[in-house]
């Protein structure tokens, strides 16, 4: 029994980092989100019409509107039971993800428990990735890459479990986790490549490698039609895709653009730089052949989810290498215990930790939304989300009323309550649009919360239509305007 306290005590001191960083900076890192409304929509209608329509993402194609962006539907099942049973506020929608990512800590902790065998490092570790500043967003935020890395860090575990325990059918179980992973999103893929690469390069015998790997990836097959059942067809879907490929075509990398933003990101990545260098250095110095399969596992995943999420261009994305940079963090300190370069690890390891809080508290860009002088979580106080649309619902009409949505923060959520209004949000800046479309949403809105202008189509239809234009916020917070559209048979 006191075993098992102390185990249940450790882990609670591990998430106890994600809780205070979550309570400082619900609503705030990052403010509520355009995707939220627009996946809560998703998720609404998969359940009521059985299809994954974004109704409300506008001036897109039909395929792209059809087939829910192209997304697999799982976190869209997930999100709309839970919000059937607990409420559609935009804190429920994040509790949601709070509780993924508190299941993920916990299952990394199980990970590196497996992996390395110390409970000292499985304690450091968690606090790393739940201090990570990509983690910590994700966990809140109602979107559902930290649904899609709960269920990548299970396959891992099961796979270092067949590994390990030397039993077949941990790779049977790896494979669904996969599959899962797969459903929630298309970055998911991440986790089976990994897996699989690592399954056929390594063990004793061919046939026992195409074996395993055939256990392995049937259930993760057997994932892709449903994913495109759901999507209403192939086709329609590989239309989608290459919007989706339109869009991030003139995208930088979403690291190179954090790079060049501030001091405190450029020492990030420096930092995780000269970890993986030192990381390869050792593993080839190295002749401990009982952890060869773990070196490798750490150097594909490092290797193939940053290239993944190179390509990928979104900055939600980083999340997916930070199990591996931080498990390779725990490799080098284990192998270089009471050994030459510990110290240099260590001194490595603390400033990880330091930048990740530095950007996360006080250098903290997404506090800087709508105030380019703030970014610190102590100077962002009275930043209040439902202030904000309280301004917003004081100036709109009681009354029917289409409304566009071109802010961050988005008032959605407090808005939806009123059972009023009619929503539109606007496509990303990149996104392939439709002009007759997207203008033929413009003609049928009545209002526009603006916040930022993502188009030129836009900026051009509110000067030619705009009747009236009305500042509203928190002085020393957010801020949007209101536009208010001439009468719809007056606009040009």
């Amino acid at each position: 029994m006191k075993k098992i306290l102390l185990f249940l005590g450790i882990l609670l001191v591990a998430i106890v980092p994600l809780i205070i960083s979550f309570k400082f900076l619900y609503l705030k890192d990052p403010p509520a989100w355009p995707d939220e409304p627009v996946f809560y929509d998703m998720a609404k209608n998969l359940t009521t019409n059985d299809s994954l329509e974004a109704r409300i993402y506008i001036g897109t194609s039909s395929e792209v509107k059809n087939t829910g962006l192209g997304y697999p539907p799982l976190y869209f099942y997930a999100l709309s039971f839970f919000t059937d049973s607990f409420g559609s506020d935009i804190e429920t929608i994040r509790i949601l993800s709070l509780i993924f990512g508190i299941s993920s800590l916990i299952t990394f902790f199980f990970l590196i428990k497996l992996l390395f065998r110390n409970s000292h490092l499985s304690l450091l570790g968690t606090i790393i990735l739940s201090l990570d500043i990509f983690f910590a967003r994700s966990s809140r935020t109602g979107r559902m890459e930290i649904t899609t890395f709960f269920f990548m860090l299970l396959s891992f575990l099961f796979y270092i479990l067949a590994r390990e325990k030397r039993r077949e059918f941990f790779y049977l179980f790896a494979g669904i986790s996969s599959g899962l992973t797969i459903l929630n999103h298309p970055m998911g893929f991440i986790a089976p490549i990994i897996i699989g690469v690592n399954i056929l390069i390594i063990g004793k015998g061919l046939r026992s490698r195409l074996f395993s790997f055939l256990i392995f990836i049937v259930p993760v097959i057997l994932a892709i039609p449903f994913w495109i059942l759901k999507s209403g067809n192939l086709l329609n879907l590989i239309s989608t895709y290459g919007s989706h490929l339109q869009d991030k075509s003139p995208k930088l990398p979403f690291a190179f653009v954090l790079f060049q933003s501030s001091f405190s990101w450029w020492l990030l990545f420096i930092t995780y730089l000269i970890i993986f260098i030192f990381f390869i250095i050792i593993i080839f110095r190295s002749k401990i052949s009982a952890e060869k399969y773990i070196s490798v596992f750490l150097l594909s995943g490092a290797i193939i989810s940053s290239v993944i999420l190179l390509w990928g261009r979104e900055g939600y994305y980083m999340l997916y290498f930070q199990p591996f940079i931080t498990l390779i963090v725990l490799f080098l300190l284990k192998n270089l215990y009471k050994k030459s370069g510990f110290v240099f690890i260590l001194l490595l390891t603390i400033l990880l930790i330091i930048t990740s809080l530095n950007i996360q508290f006080f250098n903290n860009n997404n506090l800087a939304m709508t105030n380019s002088s703030i970014t610190s979580v102590f100077k962002s106080q009275k930043y209040n989300f439902h202030l904000f649309t309280k301004s917003i619902i004081d100036i709109l009409p009681k009354q029917k009323a289409s409304i566009f949505l071109s802010s961050t923060p988005d008032p959605y959520f407090d808005l939806l309550k009123l059972n009023l209004y009619n929503f539109y949000e606007a496509p990303d800046p990149y996104f392939p649009i439709s002009e007759i479309a997207y203008k033929k949403v413009l003609d049928d809105s009545d209002y526009a919360i603006i916040t930022w202008i993502p188009h030129k189509l836009l900026a051009e239809y509110i000067e030619n239509n705009k009747e009236k234009i009305i500042p509203v916020g928190q002085t020393d917070g957010y801020q949007a305007i209101i536009v208010k559209f001439t009468p719809k048979e007056q606009r040009i």
